[in-house]
């Protein structure tokens, strides 16, 4: 038998070199790491015995400060929604074959089965099918019809969320068409359907947004004591730099901080763009009178002046609108729009509104520019002596905000 075999003849394994320190080490800080899990989760645990035998309660976790905010004690469950609530994306094939392996005709007892019979977007209508002589025994639908929709027949709450939800992030309907192949589900509704959902979707959220915007009008006369405001007012768009096509002029309320009046501009509509008919004559007359009352078009200038005619219109329409006058308007450094609010005298003679610097805007700018000239001017020897960069230097602070000092430059 050669040397260092076995009786079966192989060489024995090599044997496990024995750890060192550094493993050694390594080990006990781990094993020291799950002993204190193990005990943190042994307190943290309750266990409540009952008939059925015993169940864990959850430990509590600490609550953020956006949950805090948008928490609502007033906020009730629907009981019959507790248990069995929202969506689930299923294997249909397993489901219903375990359903149907379990459930059986209460007339014949027989077998059952369950067979799609037509299917728009994510509904579907099915029906529940004795295999022996009863026929049909149940037609269902996998989500509720919403009925509140008038330009569509009918429209399921399924395919009213999935086209929410393409909204939401940006991917509209060549998106969900992708999502659905990616996740092997049924095509989404057509083309047509789904701008029938986002022009109703649209009108429900604006409708709510103007509702919001009034109580948020109340709540500042309340806390400001006159129907006489105050506020801040900016503008943003869609990309930076003064090509945008799209803006977003808001009012903010000074005593709550909450919007009280938004308006949208635009320089572009789809519905313009994708009209293909003739650009003149009675045809192209009809068209246009009967897209007129849709098209979102409603600025002709240039991008940058979007803030500047959108607050114009937010200050003319705030009497008619909510009953309240913008006296005072807190500015951000621009010097197209107070002039420009000035010169349409939305109130008449009556009431001319009156300016007020942001100080953190004055400060944002003030600081920059200081910075900019302390690097400029670094190692370069000042006109009473030391330089810029001395330890002797001493460097101005902002203080633009009672009681608030800035940071040193």
């Amino acid at each position: 038998m050669p040397k260092g075999s076995g009786r079966s003849g192989k060489r024995p394994k090599a044997k496990k070199p024995p750890p060192n320190r550094h493993t050694l080490a390594s080990l006990s800080r781990q094993w020291a790491r799950e002993k204190q899990f193990c005990k943190i989760v042994s307190k943290s645990l309750t266990v409540f015995q009952g008939e059925g035998g015993g169940e864990a309660e959850e430990p509590e976790r600490p609550s953020s400060a956006s949950e805090n905010k948008l928490s609502d004690s007033d906020a009730t469950v629907d009981p019959q929604r507790e248990s069995w609530s929202g969506f689930r994306v299923v294997d249909i094939d397993k489901i219903f074959k375990n359903i149907t392996e379990c459930v059986a005709c209460q007339k014949c007892r027989g077998n059952v089965k369950i067979t799609e019979i037509r299917r728009v977007g994510l509904s579907s209508l099915y029906n529940l099918e004795c295999l022996r002589k009863c026929g049909v025994l149940k037609t269902f639908r996998n989500s509720d019809i919403v009925k509140d929709n008038p330009t569509t027949k009918f429209e399921t709450e399924a395919n009213r969320r999935f086209v929410l939800a393409s909204q939401a992030l940006g991917i509209k309907h060549g998106g969900l068409k992708t999502l659905s192949a990616m996740m092997d589900l049924p095509p989404p509704i057509s083309q047509k359907l789904y701008d029938q959902t986002v022009k109703f979707v649209h009108s429900a959220v604006q409708e709510e947004a103007n509702a919001s915007m009034l109580r948020a009008v109340e709540e500042e006369v309340e806390l400001s004591g006159a129907r006489d405001l105050k506020g801040s007012g900016d503008g943003t768009w869609q990309k930076r730099g003064f090509s945008s096509k799209n803006g977003v002029v808001s009012f903010i309320g000074a005593e709550t901080g909450k919007v009280i009046d938004v308006e949208v501009m635009s320089t572009v509509c789809f519905g313009c763009c994708n009209y293909k008919g003739p650009k003149q004559g009675p045809e192209y007359d009809e068209w246009k009178q009967t897209h007129e009352a849709d098209c979102s078009v409603n600025h002709k200038a240039s991008s940058g002046m979007m803030e500047v005619e959108g607050m114009v219109k937010i200050f003319e329409r705030s009497e008619a609108r909510a009953g309240v006058r913008y006296e005072s308007y807190i500015g951000d450094g621009d010097s197209k729009t107070f002039p420009a609010i000035v010169k349409a005298k939305p109130f008449g003679n009556d009431l001319i509104p009156k300016k007020i610097e942001c100080t953190g805007h004055v400060q944002k700018r003030m600081g920059t520019r200081l910075r900019n000239l302390k690097k400029d001017m670094k190692s370069k020897k000042l006109s009473d002596g030391p330089r810029t960069n001395s330890p002797s230097t001493t460097y101005a602070r902002l203080d633009l905000t009672p009681g608030v000092n800035t940071r040193k430059l």
